[in-house]
């Protein structure tokens, strides 16, 4: 997941640069990949905090994940004109870059700190649905 912010951090301030609708083209076959790569292992990392977190449902962690995506695809367009209106395309695009390496500064920090002693399989066992009699599953 870090190494696809920091990829992602890296190629948008090159966003400005492509003259041409090859060029930009181009540009997307080195962006999307780094794309990729942080947003599918943040579903695992998701999971992983809320087992270290011993939630009894994943639902309540994913329910916010979706209620964030869908925050940032309804104002994101309409902040993101504005920007582009006050300030042009290449600085913010430039901005973007320094925010995401930002964020990416600070996840790895967090990363560093979570709460030590929770395993995965540990969390999961947590998780399980509780046995009517308290017997175990």
């Amino acid at each position: 997941m870090l190494l696809g912010l920091i990829l992602s951090g890296c190629i948008l301030p090159l966003a400005s640069l492509p003259a041409s609708v090859p060029g930009a083209g181009a540009l997307m076959l080195f962006l999307w990949p780094a794309l990729g790569m942080t947003i599918t292992p943040s579903l695992a990392f998701m999971a992983q905090a809320a087992a270290a977190a011993r939630l009894q449902s994943y639902g309540l962690v994913y329910g916010l994940y979706n209620l964030a995506w869908g925050v940032g695809l309804l104002s994101g367009p309409a902040a993101g004109g504005f920007l582009l209106d006050r300030i042009g395309f290449g600085r913010l695009a430039l901005l973007w870059g320094v925010g995401v390496l930002v964020s990416t500064l600070l996840i790895a920090r967090a990363s560093r700190t979570a709460p030590p002693g929770t395993a995965p399989a540990e969390a999961r066992k947590d998780l399980r649905p509780a046995v009517p009699g308290g017997a175990e599953p």
